[in-house]
């Protein structure tokens, strides 16, 4: 019998590491509203959004750098 291995859901927990969290696609766009991948591939083209890190192929964010994102969008 042979066994698969299946990735973990958008909604898994968040990668951790000793100093760094990091939030995949599926959760930075929850985070923004449940915004679409469209959207956030404009803001990530119009350099306006932080650009993610490639972690085994995939985009993964890190929190520091959408928090001061949003600080400086608040003001």
């Amino acid at each position: 019998m042979q066994t698969l291995q299946v990735d973990p859901p958008p909604s898994a927990a968040p990668i951790f590491s000793p100093s760094k969290l990091y939030l995949s696609a599926a959760q930075v766009r929850q985070r923004y509203g449940n915004i679409s991948d469209m959207t956030l591939w404009r803001w990530l083209k119009n350099n306006s959004f932080p650009a993610p890190r490639k972690i085994n192929g995939r985009r993964y964010w890190d929190a520091a750098d959408l928090d001061a994102w949003d600080a400086g969008r608040a003001g």
